[in-house]
């Protein structure tokens, strides 16, 4: 959704930034902030803040997770039934 020139600079800036790529981070840590967050919101009774976060966690990590690990057993099963 960049225009190309703001895509080639941002890619640019992206590897000054990270010479050696973006690190990861562990599910755990990601985990733990999310349930954190959430929990946070449930003691203040901020409900939104709470329910935010944890659909946040179901809709953005568990099932973006769930989809890219399909997504070989899906495409195997397509070939082996092209082959057939």
């Amino acid at each position: 959704n960049l225009d190309p020139k703001e895509l080639v600079r941002a890619e640019k800036d992206l590897k000054r930034e990270f010479p050696s790529g973006i690190p990861s981070c562990g599910t755990d840590a990601l985990r733990l902030t999310l349930s954190t967050k959430s929990h946070e919101g449930f003691e203040s009774f901020r409900l939104a803040q709470s329910a935010g976060a944890a659909q946040r966690f179901f809709l953005q990590d568990l099932c973006d997770v769930y989809i890219e690990f399909s997504k070989p057993v899906l495409y195997s099963a397509k070939n082996n039934v092209r082959k057939t």
